[in-house]
């Protein structure tokens, strides 16, 4: 899903291991996949890329 709204958005992806750290695990252990957006919006767990895609225009 990604990697086809790179054709249309100037996407930067980081993946984050939640292991490491217990606090960041404890906060998104039932929430992945998790994507936070530059104005601090986070879009988690089930979501489709027409919900993805409306987030990153609103970012715009």
């Amino acid at each position: 899903m990604l990697e086809d709204l790179k054709r249309d958005f100037a996407l930067s992806v980081a993946e984050v291991n939640i292991l490491k750290d217990p606090a960041t695990y404890e906060t998104y252990k039932y929430l992945i996949p998790v994507i936070v957006l530059e104005n601090g919006r986070i879009i988690a767990a089930r979501f489709t890329e027409t919900e993805l895609r409306k987030a990153l225009l609103e970012v715009l």
